[in-house]
């Protein structure tokens, strides 16, 4: 009875501790961390420079961008890239997909609410293009990141 019991126990631990892992994985976004981390300390406006690996992973080498409205095949066409996961035209006015590219032809699709990151707004080297270097600033606590440079 007593080695039930406690085997009842590790297995409640062990489906709690699992479940929020999970949790944690679902709600951190490697791109925000980055960012987070590499501001640290500094005033506002922020202004962080990473590589896609830094902010994705070291298999992804390029990141590139699809904004509202912008048509799927136009971005397979320019990307190269026969079957993309994204909506037939583009991401919703208020959203903005960012793909890792790695390089073996492999992508991942990410969308992001443009008031949490906004790779849209004013600059476009990245838009349909693949970088390996990004920019990002941040006017205060409130702001999006806002994607102001790109090689």
């Amino acid at each position: 009875m007593r080695r039930a019991t406690l085997g009842m126990a590790a297995l409640t631990v062990f489906t709690v501790m699992f479940s929020i892992f999970t949790i944690w994985l679902v709600t951190h976004d490697p791109l925000e961390d980055a960012l987070r981390t590499k501001a640290k300390g500094q005033e506002f406006p922020q202004v962080v420079s990473l590589s896609a690996a830094e902010a994705y992973g070291d298999e992804w080498t390029k990141v590139a961008v699809i904004c509202p409205y912008e048509p799927r095949s136009l971005a397979e066409s320019a990307i190269g890239i026969d079957s993309l996961d994204t909506p037939e035209y583009g991401p919703e006015e208020g959203e903005n997909i960012a793909l890792m590219l790695d390089d073996d032809g492999r992508y991942e699709s990410k969308t992001y609410k443009r008031s949490d990151v906004d790779w849209c707004r004013g600059y476009h080297m990245a838009h349909l293009n693949g970088v390996s270097h990004l920019e990002f600033r941040r006017e205060n606590k409130k702001a999006p990141w806002v994607l102001v440079g790109s090689s």
